[in-house]
């Protein structure tokens, strides 16, 4: 049967790199669904490459927070893939908090030990998911369980798959509990890659400030902030995602969108594992905690200056691979020219005659950010202390640089001293962000472990779920039933019965 025969109200959501996201009820069941429609190029042998990556990825995927792909239909040169709908995507979740974050008290631990079961569900079965970022993340918001009730330990319901809530949708209904917005006709607050993952937005959209796409769902209840709603959050969109066991030769580069891309990635690196998901999950944590984006940069030059200037400068020791990668020189020659017009920045503080030099970086994304301007007072505080000369951007004394004090860390790579920062700053900035106020030790402990240069040494999912931080965290397991009675309807589908 085709789509218009088993599905009605059929409404567009969006459009991305290989296929349109609709909406849809089923007319069977009145359940609501979302589907991705791809088409096959004139100059590909049917099914795009990644759509049957996908296919073959998620049929196999069963777990509550990895998005569940419910059928897939061919009708060549068509193949529609059915998916379960989410309320919104975590992009638009946090874009619609008054704050433009999660509750740090209620919702980032069981947000962000959901986030790590699904990866640890992925991880042990081989796939890299390679593209994980907010609009990646699916979330549907739930009432909060009542107090002294339904409630368990999220380690073992992880672990034994249990539902993290009712979905809305499950019990049908023309419109299964998601709000339609009476001036399109559509699902009230879900941006298009909520339908299913496909990133429309681009990766400068929370850079500039833009208006959010479409109307906006209010994510809070009556009782305010974060405290009547419960999340349950999902991985999804595996358009990119890589069976780790399967022997490829080369994978491609261009992996991760830029903001959560690990270093190791934009130094070129082409045999690439586990490690690239946890450096993202990082750079996601911090979001949902701050509201901002960890390392916001134009390109990979500017997002590696960032990285050098908050985590410290790369050695022998903290990343030992870095010169295998076939891109680090090339890199390491750009950083030099970013740094230096950096310096030149930030000296017009103390020195007009640099006005010109500094208005040419005036109008780059890099002088419009909170970091931009975290990093201009910490060199100006060199530069009052002393550490930093308003010359110092020749490139030839090391002691004149920022961040160069009496530390005993070598730098064994004999960088160039614009790139030689030996202190890290990233204490600095968590405390300037509000970070380490909203998770304490332990959280700042889980990110700095996830932000490893060197990728075998960055955390794993397992260590992750057993972190100070997140092992004491409890998710709802309200919602078991459910999750039973959903399984045994699938075992008798697929007996037949």
């Amino acid at each position: 049967m085709s789509i218009a025969g088993r599905y009605r109200h059929i409404i567009k959501l969006g459009e991305g790199t290989y296929g349109a996201v609709y909406k849809a009820t089923e007319r069977d069941t009145g359940r609501i669904i979302a589907f991705k429609r791809m088409m096959s190029s004139s100059d590909d042998e049917g099914v795009p490459g990644t759509a049957i990556r996908e296919i073959c990825l998620l049929k196999e995927l069963k777990h509550d927070n990895i998005v569940s792909m419910y059928e897939v239909l061919f009708e060549q040169p068509k193949i529609t893939l059915i998916f379960e709908l989410c309320d919104c995507d975590l992009k638009k979740f946090l874009e619609d908090q008054p704050l433009g974050r999660m509750d740090p008290q209620t919702e980032v631990g069981p947000g962000l030990r959901q986030m790590f079961l699904g990866l640890q569900y992925l991880h042990r079965r081989g796939v890299v998911h390679r593209d994980l970022k907010p609009q990646n993340i699916f979330l549907n918001l739930h009432p909060r369980d009542p107090p002294g009730g339904g409630k368990g330990d999220g380690r073992r319901e992880g672990e034994r798959g249990g539902s993290f809530g009712r979905d809305p949708r499950s019990r049908g209904g023309a419109e299964g509990g998601v709000r339609v917005d009476s001036r399109t006709g559509g699902p009230s607050g879900i941006s298009p890659p909520a339908a299913l993952g496909d990133s429309l937005p681009t990766d400068q959209t929370r850079a500039d400030g833009g208006g959010k796409a479409g109307p906006s769902i209010d994510h809070r209840t009556a009782a305010g902030g974060g405290g009547g709603r419960r999340l349950s959050i999902k991985l999804g969109d595996f358009g990119l995602a890589r069976v780790n066991n399967i022997p490829v030769k080369k994978y491609s580069h261009e992996v991760v969108t830029l903001w959560y891309r690990s270093p190791d990635v934009m130094m070129g690196s082409a045999l690439y594992s586990f490690p690239v998901d946890i450096w993202s999950m990082g750079a996601i944590f911090f979001e949902i905690v701050t509201g901002k984006v960890l390392f916001s940069g134009r390109n990979e030059e500017e997002q590696l200056f960032r990285m050098f200037f908050l985590l410290g400068s790369p050695t022998h020791e903290s990343w030992p691979s870095m010169f295998t990668y076939p891109k680090v020189r090339n890199r390491l020659e750009s950083l030099t020219t970013l740094a230096t017009q950096l310096y030149h920045a930030a000296n017009i503080v103390d020195n007009k005659s640099c006005k010109d030099s500094h208005n040419s970086l005036h109008n780059s994304s890099c002088n419009q950010d909170f970091f931009f301007d975290f990093i201009k007072k910490h060199l100006i505080e060199s530069m009052k202390n002393g550490c930093c000369s308003k010359g110092a951007t020749s490139g030839t004394d090391h002691s004149q640089l920022p961040g160069v004090f009496s530390n005993p860390k070598v730098n064994s790579y004999q960088l160039p001293a614009e790139l030689w920062f030996p202190n890290p700053m990233l204490d600095a900035f968590l405390a300037e962000t509000g970070f380490r106020d909203a998770v304490g030790d332990d959280g700042v402990n889980l990110l700095r472990r996830t932000l490893e240069y060197e990728p075998s040494c960055r955390i794993t999912c397992d260590d992750a779920l057993q972190h100070p931080f997140l092992v004491n965290v409890q998710l709802s397991s309200a919602g078991i039933m459910e999750q039973l009675e959903r399984d045994l309807m699938n075992s008798l589908q697929a007996a037949g019965i």
